[in-house]
């Protein structure tokens, strides 16, 4: 019997935002699990689009207004 398997794409905390925001765009995703570095088994947490988003769009709307 044949099985498929595709790599779970993941990031690390040590990973910046932008490539994150590259492998959620690419793969078309919404989410990607955050795992430890020496353990990729290890989930620690979850990153979403829509919170870095948020994240982003505060930060500019912040430096405006200073």
């Amino acid at each position: 019997k044949d099985v498929m398997t595709s790599r779970l794409i993941t990031t690390t905390f040590g990973e910046d935002l932008n490539t994150i925001l590259i492998k959620l765009t690419r793969k078309n995703i919404d989410a990607l699990p955050v795992v430890e570095e020496n353990d990729p088994k290890k989930l620690i947490s979850m990153i979403y689009r829509r919170d870095i988003i948020t994240f982003y769009n505060d930060y500019v709307r912040k430096n405006r207004e200073t």
